[in-house]
């Protein structure tokens, strides 16, 4: 009897006071759709598609919120030295791109150097030969 009476007591201490959220979303969703087919049935004019549209939005965006936070919940319970290492591996991979984007910088600042370097010489062959040509032209 003492044991009936314990696992009666335990699970009234396991019920939600109040529904959750994906329940009360999906009660609204099915008052809401009703009324909407109920309406149209009718042809009466539907005065809270508005808030159904927007109901729409606010219940799928709960769900997922929900399913993140179950997600995170369970990903740190436990996990103390794997959430320790993963931050430290993120770091290193910041790092590792940091050093990898400074060198294709300095990369392309060669190129661009390289780049003036060839056109200046052209350029340079270029004026040379106009200087000879005009003073034979002018002989």
């Amino acid at each position: 009897m003492f044991i009936a009476a314990l696992f009666t007591i335990a699970k009234t201490w396991d019920q939600p006071k109040c529904p959750s959220t994906i329940n009360w979303s999906g009660k609204m969703w099915h008052i809401y759709t009703m009324e909407y087919y109920a309406a149209i049935k009718n042809d009466e004019f539907v005065y809270f598609v508005g808030t159904w549209m927007n109901l729409e939005t606010i219940i799928l965006s709960k769900l997922t919120q929900e399913q993140k936070m179950k997600y995170c919940i369970f990903s740190l319970i436990g996990k103390g030295k794997q959430l320790k290492q993963a931050k430290e591996e993120a770091v290193v991979e910041t790092d590792q791109y940091r050093m990898q984007t400074d060198k294709e910088f300095r990369l392309k600042q060669l190129r661009v150097i390289t780049q003036m370097k060839q056109k200046n010489k052209h350029q340079g062959r270029y004026e040379n030969l106009m200087d000879t040509t005009v003073s034979v032209w002018n002989a």
